[in-house]
């Protein structure tokens, strides 16, 4: 294979995707994945990942010769700068293990690490909803809230590559905990947020959804049942949408970017967050002229998009050389 490529790697407490992307357009040229298996510690996991490698190298026809390298994007928390995994919350026992060192000693490739969110910006702003646009805002509401910042079109990675770490901006103080965090974003306006507050409601109808057990309720039971009319549902929804709004609206005053690009699972429901949150964002970003017209539209790449942002720290570290 002549077409020069890099490994693209996600990495998350389930599964794990690893692919080759050519340079040029961006094309995967083999893509597999497979489970994660956090719990059989570092040690055969990290294997397993350079197996997975050695299967999308083989099925793209493709040596080390022709890869410019591996990219990493994986999550927290991590250090970016040493290539480590300090003790990534999804994967308990994962800690202080040298990913980068260890898959670099194991195919002779330069690798980098990053976090998942920013690998996402970067797959978002090359092949997906932030084509074109110097200035993107990524945010990524699943489990937890997310940032990456793409300023200038670089990656904006801030002191200690702490930046976007917006989950943990005060929104409402005195509101729901994270930790000892009283009214941060992802505490309430998450999927963990939303099947707590459906839980919270208590609501016959929301109960009778998850067959009586609360545990059942959750954040796409009651976006479903929000679309289905149900009031304490809907109410739920528009509580969330107006939170996701506030919080982007915060960040448009500050960055004012040229579009925002909204991934996650939480954004499977986003039919009916939208014309809420887009209600709201107009009206706080109002006094500031222009900044109400920011477009904010949903993620293209949909789980892919790490895959592509992994491979494309490769291709940039390169060219900044």
């Amino acid at each position: 294979m002549t077409t020069e490529a890099a490994i693209g790697i996600d990495l998350g407490g389930t599964n794990v995707r690893a692919a080759v992307i050519e340079r040029t357009e961006g094309r995967p040229l083999a893509l597999a994945s497979q489970p994660t298996l956090a719990q059989e510690g570092p040690e055969r996991g990290v294997r397993r990942i350079g197996d997975l490698i050695e299967r999308v190298m083989d099925e793209a026809g493709c040596r080390t010769s022709a890869l410019a390298g591996i990219g990493i994007g994986a999550t927290g928390p991590l250090d970016v700068k040493r290539g480590v995994f300090t003790s990534p919350w999804n994967m308990p026992g994962w800690d202080e293990v040298p990913i980068v060192a260890l898959l670099s000693e194991r195919f002779g490739l330069p690798a980098l690490l990053d976090n998942d969110c920013n690998a996402a910006a970067l797959g978002e702003h090359w092949l997906g909803a932030g084509r074109g646009c110097e200035d993107m805002i990524y945010l990524t509401v699943s489990t937890g809230i997310g940032a990456g910042i793409i300023l200038g079109n670089r990656l904006h990675r801030g002191h200690n590559a702490n930046a976007g770490e917006v989950g943990l901006m005060t929104v409402a103080p005195g509101g729901a905990l994270l930790e000892d965090l009283d009214g941060a974003w992802e505490a309430l306006a998450s999927g963990p947020a939303i099947a707590r507050m459906g839980r919270d409601a208590e609501d016959a109808g929301l109960l009778a959804a998850a067959k009586g057990d609360p545990a059942k309720i959750t954040a796409p039971l009651i976006a479903q049942m929000a679309m289905e009319g149900n009031p304490a549902a809907q109410r739920i929804m528009d509580d969330t949408a107006y939170t996701l709004g506030v919080g982007i609206a915060n960040l448009l005053v500050i960055l004012a970017p040229q579009i925002v690009v909204m991934g996650g699972g939480v954004m499977e429901s986003w039919e009916v967050l939208q014309p809420r949150l887009d209600q709201v964002v107009r009206a706080r970003t109002r006094l500031l002229p222009g900044l109400d017209e920011i477009p904010i539209v949903r993620a293209e790449l949909g789980d892919h998009a790490g895959i592509f942002g992994a491979a494309r720290l490769v291709f940039l570290a390169e060219s900044a050389n």
